[in-house]
């Protein structure tokens, strides 16, 4: 984010945010490597869970995609008793 890059964020839960500029990391690595390690872990595993979320959905997409097509439309009131009755036996 530059100078200029003023970004509103929405957090799904109570969060605390930080901002740290790549040249704040550069002198923070110079002090404590340890530390600029472990915030690189972090994103990582923050970034690796994302993917993990969106190879999830990109498989229920192709499932949806992949699944047949019923001839004609089914009202939410038959496929709701339909699946009932399937619930049942």
């Amino acid at each position: 984010m530059g100078k200029n890059s003023l970004k509103k964020y929405k957090a799904i839960s109570k969060v605390k945010m930080h901002h740290l500029r790549f040249s704040d990391l550069n002198k923070i690595e110079e002090q404590d490597p340890a530390l600029v390690l472990r915030l690189y872990k972090m994103v990582t595993h923050v970034m690796a869970r994302k993917e993990e979320d969106t190879v999830a959905h990109l498989s229920t997409l192709h499932d949806i995609l992949n699944s047949p097509v019923n001839d004609t439309p089914v009202s939410r009131l038959s496929y709701s008793i339909s699946r009932k009755s399937d619930s049942e036996h």
